[in-house]
């Protein structure tokens, strides 16, 4: 069951990074204009203009992103679990820290997915909608806080004898 769920996360991780890159190949395939806002501020609205080309400098973070987790998945014997370590819980801490990174890398890829939208919006629209924006990345990083918190505690409870 876990090795089912591990590949359905991974197709969820895969289908967001396909996203980040489509979201900015289908705005550039529309026209953009020379310029388009490239950072938004706390409020939401554009505070940093650059090239169109930048459009796709966050699918380039995805990337990196997305692979960099792959890889550091596979090796959670260097992880450190914050809880002691030991013959009887190790396999159940190492479960934990790899759904929490294939967790992690789904949700930090459609976060990005989604802030992609907004920009490829406002470089279409020349304005952004600062709430939207501003939400995404609020529930987006709570989201993401949250999934660390709730494995924090899933791993001190794993690290207890069985029994």
């Amino acid at each position: 069951m876990a090795k089912a769920v591990g590949r359905v996360r991974e197709g969820i991780a895969a289908l967001g990074l396909a996203a980040v890159w489509a979201i900015p190949a289908a705005a550039r395939l529309k026209g953009l204009p020379e310029r388009i806002p490239t950072h938004f501020g706390l409020s939401g609205q554009a505070d940093g203009w650059g090239s169109a080309n930048q459009i796709f400098l966050m699918p380039v973070v995805a990337l990196g992103l997305y692979l960099l987790l792959t890889v550091v998945v596979r090796n959670p014997e260097s992880f450190h679990y914050g809880v002691a370590v030991t013959a009887e819980n190790r396999a159940r801490l190492q479960q934990k820290a790899c759904d929490l990174v294939g967790w992690l890398k789904v949700e930090s890829v459609w976060l990005l997915a989604v802030l992609m939208e907004f920009q490829a919006q406002s470089a279409e629209r020349g304005a952004a909608d600062s709430r939207a924006i501003a939400a995404a990345a609020v529930v987006g990083g709570g989201v993401i806080l949250g999934t660390i918190l709730w494995f924090q505690v899933a791993m001190a409870r794993a690290a207890k004898p069985l029994g």
